[in-house]
């Protein structure tokens, strides 16, 4: 989470990043979100020790203003993976 960057510009950054891949590449970012970045996520969300242990060990820091079940429902539902 960073203070001041909006999900919209989370979208143009991540979009404009995707388009510059090449369709090879897309194809296994997609296939690695599905099967790794979805499913960390939601440990994140579910306040997992081991997974909030390993962002801390790297440096990285939750907000936890940006942790409610509403901000994230949004990717939830993107991600198929229902109510948290």
């Amino acid at each position: 989470s960073i203070s001041g960057f909006t999900e919209q510009n989370l979208v143009d950054t991540v979009s404009m990043a995707y388009d510059e891949l090449s369709p090879e590449a897309q194809a296994h970012f997609d296939e690695v979100f599905q099967e790794d970045l979805g499913p960390t996520s939601i440990r994140f969300l579910n306040g997992e020790d081991t997974i909030q242990s390993a962002l801390e060990a790297a440096g990285g820091e939750l907000h936890p203003e940006a942790m409610s079940a509403e901000s994230w429902q949004g990717y939830i539902d993107a991600l198929g993976y229902g109510e948290p």
